[in-house]
Parts: C-alpha cells; sequence; structure tokens
C-alpha cells in the first residue's frame, strides 16, 4: 500500500482570535492536487477510482453560487461562547436529534457564532456541508453530503439519518436545501476536465465519499457487525460501538451517530489524545517513539509503580473540558529512580486503562457486551502497545499493524462505487483486511486487573482535586 502526505495549509485567522482556526479555500485546493499528484506518479497503476475520507466536524460554507465563504477544521473552537449558550436553552433537544454535545465543536454553534460577527457573511450562507463533502465538490463540481460526515458535524437527525431540519429551524439557522445525503461507496460524482488537466486523474473517475475517519477507519478494520467495537488510535483514540440502533445516553454522556454501513449505529466515547500525549512524553524525554516503544518492552506490568494519567476514569462527551492529569512514581528517588523506559511504559498503560475503562463504560450505557474488538490507527503499528492493551482488556484483538485502516476503509468504499460488488457490506465482508490477533498473556493479564483498579482508585481521587 502506497502513502504519500502533504501539509495543511496555515491558519489565516489573525491573531486576535486566538481559538479560531480556518483555511484559505485555494490553498487547500492547491494541497489536495498537490497530493493527488505525488500519489499517482509515484505508482504505475490505473486509476479508476478516488474516496475522499476526512476529519469529523470540519465543515464547509457556501453561498448559492458554491463560493466559499468559510472552511474550518475539527479544531476551530471559535464558538465555545455561542455553544454554551445555545446548549443552556436546547440542550435537550440538540442531543436527541444530534446525539452529540456540547455545541461549540459543531456547526450550529459557528453559524452562530458568525451570525453575530460577521453578519455580512452569514446572510450570503446558503448551505453547509463537510469539508470532505466540499473536496468531492472541487473534483466533480458536485455538490452532496455523505451521511456519516454530517451526523458528526452535527447536521443530521440521526435516528433517521436525514437532515436536521427541524433542529436547524428552532435554532434559526440556515437549512440545507435539495443537497442530497449519500452513503459510503456511493458514486458523489466524477473528476471533470479542468481537474484532470491539472491532477493527470483520467476524466470521469468515480469518485466516492469514505465517510467520517473514524467510520472510515472502523471499515477498514472488518468492523461491521453488531456489538464490534473498533478503537482508532492515533492523535486521539475514539471508540466506537457499532449497534442496531441509535442509542442515548440518559446523561448524554455518549455520542451516537452513524456506522459506515446504513443499517447500523455507533455509541461512542473517547480515551482522549492519547498518541499526541505519548508524543509529548516523546519530546520530553528526547526519544523518538520507537525507541520508547522498545524500552517499555523491557519494564514489568505496572512500570514498578510508576502510573500517568492522561485523561479520568470517567467521561461525559457533553462536558468536555480540563482535567487533572500527573504522573505518580514512588519516592524517595534516591531508592526508586525509573528510567524512560518506566515512564513510557506507564504512558502505554494509562492509554489502555483509559480504552478498557470507556469501553466498560460503554458497556454499562447499553447493558451489552462486545463482540470482536478492533484496533486501528498510527499507535496500533507499536507491537508493545497492542499486547499492552490486549492484556488489559484480558482478551484476543484484532490488529490492524500491517495496513493503513483508513485507506483500507477508502479501498473497499472505492471498489464499491466501481460496482465490484452489489453493497458495501459485500464488498467489507469479502475484502478481508490485513490484521494480526493479539492474545493477552495470562500471567500478565492477571496482574493488570489490580493495576487497573489501582489506576482507576487514583483517578477518582485526582478528580478530587478539581472539585
Amino acid at each position: 500500500m502506497k502513502t504519500e502526505q502533504v501539509n495543511w495549509p496555515k491558519n489565516i485567522i489573525d491573531d486576535g482570535l486566538t481559538l479560531a482556526r480556518e483555511f484559505d479555500a485555494q490553498e487547500i485546493t492547491n494541497s489536495i492536487y498537490s497530493l493527488i499528484n505525488k500519489t499517482t506518479d509515484s505508482v504505475d497503476l490505473e486509476v479508476k477510482a478516488v474516496a475522499v475520507t476526512g476529519m469529523r466536524q470540519a465543515i464547509a460554507m457556501l453561498d448559492q453560487h458554491n463560493r466559499e465563504i468559510y472552511l474550518g477544521p475539527n479544531i476551530d473552537l471559535r464558538a465555545i461562547f455561542e455553544g454554551s449558550e445555545i446548549d443552556s436553552k436546547y440542550r435537550s433537544e440538540i442531543y436527541k436529534t444530534t446525539g452529540r454535545l456540547p455545541s461549540f465543536l459543531f456547526a450550529n454553534a459557528k453559524l452562530e457564532w458568525i451570525r453575530r460577527h460577521s453578519p455580512d457573511k452569514y446572510h450570503r450562507i446558503d448551505k453547509v456541508i463537510t469539508l470532505v463533502d466540499w473536496i468531492i465538490w472541487t473534483l466533480t463540481g458536485e455538490i452532496m453530503s455523505e451521511t456519516s460526515l454530517a451526523g458528526e458535524a452535527g447536521l443530521l437527525d440521526i435516528s433517521t439519518k436525514t437532515w436536521a431540519a427541524d433542529l436547524f429551524k428552532l435554532l434559526d439557522l440556515p437549512i440545507n436545501k435539495n443537497i442530497p445525503l449519500l452513503n459510503i461507496g456511493d458514486i458523489a460524482g466524477k473528476v471533470t476536465k479542468s481537474v484532470s488537466a491539472i491532477t493527470n486523474l483520467p476524466v470521469g473517475t468515480k469518485v466516492t465519499s469514505a465517510g467520517a475517519d473514524t467510520q472510515c477507519g472502523a471499515l477498514g478494520t472488518g468492523a461491521i457487525h453488531p456489538n464490534d467495537i473498533t478503537i482508532i488510535s492515533g492523535w486521539s483514540s475514539p471508540i466506537q460501538w457499532v449497534t442496531e440502533r441509535p442509542t442515548a445516553a440518559e446523561d448524554a454522556s455518549t455520542w451516537f451517530g452513524c456506522h459506515a454501513l446504513r443499517d447500523y449505529w455507533v455509541s461512542e466515547l473517547t480515551a482522549g489524545d492519547t498518541g499526541h500525549s505519548y508524543n509529548w512524553i516523546s519530546k520530553l524525554l528526547r526519544q523518538p517513539p520507537s525507541k520508547l516503544d522498545e524500552m517499555a518492552s523491557s519494564i514489568e506490568p505496572g512500570s514498578e509503580g510508576t502510573s500517568m494519567f492522561f485523561a479520568e476514569s470517567e467521561i461525559n462527551m457533553s462536558k468536555i473540558g480540563i482535567a487533572t492529569g500527573g504522573i505518580v512514581f514512588p519516592t524517595p528517588i534516591t531508592m526508586n529512580e525509573r528510567s524512560d523506559g518506566h515512564i513510557a511504559r506507564a504512558a502505554l498503560e494509562s492509554i489502555s486503562y483509559t480504552i478498557k475503562a470507556r469501553i466498560s463504560q460503554i458497556s454499562r450505557i447499553l447493558d451489552n457486551t462486545p463482540e470482536n474488538v478492533y484496533l486501528g490507527g498510527g499507535m496500533a503499528k507499536a507491537d508493545i502497545f497492542s499486547q499492552i492493551t490486549a492484556d488489559i482488556l484480558n482478551r484476543e484483538i484484532n490488529v490492524a499493524n500491517v495496513c493503513n485502516a483508513n485507506a483500507m476503509g477508502g479501498f473497499i468504499a472505492g471498489i464499491t462505487a466501481l460496482n465490484e460488488y452489489p453493497s458495501l457490506l459485500t464488498a467489507a465482508t469479502e475484502i478481508k483486511p490485513k490484521l494480526s490477533i493479539k492474545s493477552p498473556n495470562p500471567s500478565n493479564a492477571l496482574m493488570y486487573q489490580d493495576l487497573y483498579d489501582n489506576w482507576k482508585h487514583t483517578s477518582v481521587k485526582l478528580k478530587s482535586i478539581n472539585s
């Protein structure tokens, strides 16, 4: 599997809005064309289809002529106050409809911010789609929206998988008009002549959406049955549990959204910014992550009393905020000096403890037990991390450590668009991703039972610091 990458363009918002992030349309277009050319130039293969996936919550606002008014990523946090105000009035309606809170992360709050701070732009907004949908439009000239992405942006009624028209009327915000909702693997359009001239993609090449990045990764690992769980552990670690119906939590603590397959949904929690945290440790210790993995492999389970806390043992997704973390180790240092390997293993154990806690939390809410667990994302490439996770979960896990789960999901979407298979489900069933099975080490798994309980106990004590 051949991969290429280019950096995202820089933020175009000035320093006056420190939490705001926004992209220039032409710079993104140039980056996309550059990426396509780098990829096609590096392989001697005929391109038959293009599948596009991307980060959740990233949206585009267009006028009636499809000119860009706003393009922003998931980390555009300018609408914190507007989102809080919306939630104080309509919290129940928003969660019941969109399956997610807090609103400042999603389209409705960003629209409200633009209405208040840039009314001239606001009154020109005709439609709101996701950034992936906009990329597809640049390639094909067709405006559409893919269901899982629209849901992740807070634009859908998740239960019916239709536009959240009633909610947007309640909020007095623009409603998408006549924009078709497609599923992963549906043909969204074909590469235009003008795009072909710039990218060397053949005119008429079929283009499809591979959906939201987490759903795409889940598809690429093979999590396509009810009660399958996917952990996409990269910069962050979203955990999605496949369900046969949309399931809300009474306290709005989970998100519920669309699965890659049209007949299923997902319940979701996150283990937080896991890969980002591990990279932070890497920078602090001035050791590359691969070297830290090697060092961690030589340390016994429990890291000789060293524990790390990147996230709380319980989470409410509707109340995302700042918590207290830390590193706990035995003192005095003179008698208990710890190495970089201890810190590295404690970090990996902390991430895996958090994953176990989140799966347990969803299990209680759904009153169900998982069938199969799949692990993908950049952290899945590290054998020590997948082994620790299997030991702490005390179960076999399916690990995408020899393939890119999102690339595999995109391939399944693309080959479905080419009608090589009658449905996305058939394609996902027939195209078996290359996964390895990681089994728990019985003695380590037994040790981790008490270590996990100790971690949860300490996590609760740390939480009291915030009270």
